[in-house]
């Protein structure tokens, strides 16, 4: 029995001490766990603060950053804002140069006008109708200071054979007056390009130009300057010519050395390979007064342009259609300097021949200046009818009134010469082919006076 109570006592203390171990183990996890919290509590702290001090490290990059993109930013506008200004800086450069271009030209022609308009503001009445063909008298001489540049060139295939010449008047600010060529048929290199200058001579004075500075071949101004002697037999005839053209002017140069038109070459190559279409057909005569002047004089229809531009970008406005029209479609009307465009002061012509009127006159209200001559001829080039109506009525109006008879039956009316008819016979009609009598001008009385048929008294040609 005692030995049974010490075991017992024996497994009570062991059992004790197994739960003071037990109890200890628990305390010792239990630290563990509270250390191994501490830990991690630590840990995660130290993470949060370096994690806190990385997105302040970031978000300072990212501001600099940003700082530095708007500055970059800034640069790219200031340039992009340098070079629109570089660019525009540009484009108003070049408008000022043409602006100035085309004050230039515009003074030019202001000065040309104007120094036409003092002359005929100078002349009588008388003087005045005179000038209506040449704006600037040739004898009184245009001023000095206004020189027209005459361009000329001739063009041969080979020696005397189909040769042509060409010839430009152009104005100081280099708008050209007129242009010219001509088939010339068989002649040598040389005589095409005396032609030239002599047509482009000719010209000038008829336009009242009397101050000429040439352009053109040396060859032939040293001749016709005199520094060189002619020796060719065959310009002899068309040197004397020439000079004696220049005599007329007042001023007559070499123009300064500068590059040569080649629209001028261009116009000689062009008139060699031309038709001669002026030549009269054999056995082809009329007894009318028209084709009795076309016969003895033929009609030359030059190949004119006044006052184109070649770089002629001025706009006009038109004072008959009111359109704006190109400064190169603008006409100045010779004699009053009134301006219209080309395609009215056209109609205006074709509406005056159409009616029989005749001179054709300036359409500009209470102007009464006559359009010369070679003015209606270019502008009825597009109306062939016209233009034949407007030479025969030109013949007419060249014959006195005395000296006209008209075919007096219907429908016919006809233009015969006075001095044609024969007193006390009758004359026919060259058209209806009726016998008229030209001393009453009616239809034939046989047997009968002027006086008994029809009680008119017969009228004799003037003498």
């Amino acid at each position: 029995m005692a030995c049974l109570e010490v075991d017992l006592t024996d497994v009570q203390g062991q059992l004790n001490q197994t739960r003071r171990d037990i109890d200890g183990l628990d305390s010792f996890e239990l630290a563990y766990k509270l250390q191994l919290e501490e830990v991690l509590q630590a840990s995660a702290a130290l993470s949060r603060q370096q994690g806190s001090n990385q997105d302040h490290e970031t978000e300072v990059v990212m501001v600099e950053a940003g700082e530095e993109l708007a500055e970059v930013r800034k640069l790219a506008s200031l340039q992009e804002s340098y070079l629109v200004d570089a660019a525009q800086g540009q484009v108003d450069l070049s408008l000022a140069q043409d602006l100035s271009k085309k004050d230039r030209r515009e003074a030019a022609l202001l000065q040309h006008d104007s120094l036409i308009a003092r002359h005929l503001n100078g002349l009588s009445e008388n003087e005045d109708s005179d000038a209506c063909d040449d704006p600037i008298d040739v004898d009184g001489g245009a001023p000095a200071d206004f020189s027209v540049r005459l361009c000329f060139a001739g063009s041969c295939q080979q020696h005397l054979g189909p040769a042509g010449c060409a010839a430009m008047l152009l104005s100081p600010a280099g708008d050209v007056l007129w242009q010219g060529k001509e088939h010339l048929g068989s002649s040598s290199l040389i005589q095409a390009r005396y032609a030239a200058l002599l047509a482009g001579l000719n010209k000038a004075l008829e336009l009242g130009f009397t101050s000429v500075q040439a352009d053109g071949p040396s060859a032939v101004l040293a001749k016709v300057l005199g520094y060189e002697d002619v020796q060719q037999s065959s310009l002899m005839d068309l040197h004397a010519r020439v000079t004696a053209t220049i005599q007329k002017l007042h001023s007559f140069q070499q123009a300064p050395a500068g590059p040569m038109d080649n629209r001028v070459y261009d116009l000689a190559r062009a008139a060699m390979h031309d038709q001669d279409s002026q030549r009269p057909a054999q056995g082809d005569h009329h007894k009318t007064p028209h084709a009795a002047a076309s016969s003895s004089k033929q009609v030359q229809v030059p190949d004119v342009v006044i006052l184109d531009s070649k770089e002629d970008d001025r706009v006009e406005q038109c004072k008959i259609c009111l359109e704006e029209v190109p400064g190169s479609a603008i006409h100045v009307v010779g004699g009053c300097l009134h301006r219209f465009c080309k395609g009215c002061l056209g109609q205006h012509a074709i509406t005056l021949i159409r009616a029989k009127t005749f001179p054709v006159r300036c359409p500009e209200a209470a102007c009464s200046n006559q359009l010369a001559s070679w003015e209606c001829r270019v502008l009825l080039l597009s109306a062939p009818q016209e233009l034949q109506q407007y030479l025969q009525m030109e013949a007419e109006a060249a014959i006195p009134e005395e000296a006209r008879i008209y075919c007096p039956f219907p429908g016919c009316a006809t233009l015969l010469l006075h001095e044609d008819a024969v007193a006390g016979e009758p004359s026919e009609c060259p058209a209806c082919h009726r016998a008229l009598c030209a001393g009453c001008r009616s239809a034939w009385h046989q047997g009968l006076t002027c006086e008994t048929s029809c009680g008119a008294r017969p009228r004799t040609a003037p003498s």
